[in-house]
């Protein structure tokens, strides 16, 4: 949106592949992969997350932040 402030998918609120039903886990794709997953809902949960997921890698672990924002 910020790129292309005027393309075709802001004249028509028209944003394909980011609304996919039903909804993919991500998180829960990664724990079956032996990998950590977590959803986030909120932006005040992004900074937790992103924290939790370093915290991850620095272990060795695969982590996988779910986003699932509200649309703008």
């Amino acid at each position: 949106m910020d790129l292309y402030p005027n393309g075709f998918s802001m004249q028509g609120s028209d944003f394909p592949e980011t609304q996919l039903s039903p909804d993919t886990d991500y998180a829960a794709l990664a724990t079956a992969c032996g990998g950590a997953g977590q959803i986030v809902h909120t932006p005040e949960g992004m900074d937790n997350a992103i924290r939790w997921a370093l915290a991850e890698v620095e272990q060795g672990r695969c982590a996988v932040v779910d986003v699932r924002l509200p649309r703008p």
